[in-house]
């Protein structure tokens, strides 16, 4: 056989054995003893072309990388590789998944979008802080995106004020051209730590005549809950 003097040379040999071996499966019918090796078992198979020639010698093959005697194996042999060998095999595309993680992690746009719609998600659903702390939301977060890390109770509380602001300014101004007429209407009970809470609606129609509620406030209500002392908390937030 006439080899091209730029490239290397391996001779397979039958003669090597491994001790792990495993049964499966063949084409269609038939079952075949097949060895299942491990990436550094590979030259057990084969020998270089500058090494002494190995007893049974079968088949002389060009070589760049073991690629190639992994294809001969599982084609003529029945050898294939470890499940653990395969998984392994790309150490590069491994590298580059794990940077792009951290990379993509660490992308300040991306993280302050998701905590945006974290942000919304809280308010408009009325959810209480301690959803960020349930397994199962934290299970979920992971599933829809895994190189978003949720932020913690405190600095989602910062976002939650920003919000407030915003939004006040701009409920001052809807007020001052939109609003008219509106209706107001109160809600007050008892939380799990024995204190009162009032939320107080405004609802109203706007020009173009659909009816909107807005929430404008949700906050501690002194003791004792009196209509006098109701009628004062919502005076204060009007007037505030």
């Amino acid at each position: 056989m006439e080899l091209n003097n730029n490239e290397d040379n391996a001779y397979f040999s039958d003669s090597a054995r491994t001790d792990s071996t495993a049964d499966i499966k063949a084409s269609g019918r038939k079952r075949r003893r097949v060895l299942v090796v491990d990436k550094t078992d590979i030259w057990h198979y084969f020998n270089k072309l500058n090494s002494p020639k190995p007893k049974h010698k079968k088949r002389l093959l060009q070589y760049g990388s073991t690629g190639n005697f992994w294809s001969h194996l599982e084609a003529n042999h029945g050898i294939l590789r470890s499940e653990k060998e395969n998984t392994s095999s790309n150490p590069t595309q491994a590298k580059v998944d794990v940077m792009f993680q951290k990379q993509w992690s660490k992308n300040p746009k991306h993280k302050r979008e998701c905590d945006e719609v974290l942000t919304e998600f809280l308010i408009d659903d009325m959810q209480p802080l301690y959803v960020l702390k349930n397994e199962g939301f934290i299970n979920l977060v992971k599933i829809l995106d895994p190189y978003y890390t949720l932020s913690s109770d405190k600095y989602v509380k910062k976002l939650i004020t920003k919000v407030y602001n915003n939004s006040k300014q701009e409920l001052i101004k809807l007020f001052g051209n939109t609003i008219k007429f509106c209706l107001i209407t109160t809600d007050l009970w008892t939380g799990r730590d024995r204190q009162g809470y009032i939320g107080i609606t405004c609802s109203f129609i706007n020009n173009e005549f659909e009816l909107q509620e807005i929430m404008l406030a949700y906050q501690y209500m002194e003791y004792p809950h009196t209509s006098q002392n109701i009628a004062r908390t919502i005076m204060n937030l009007i007037f505030e």
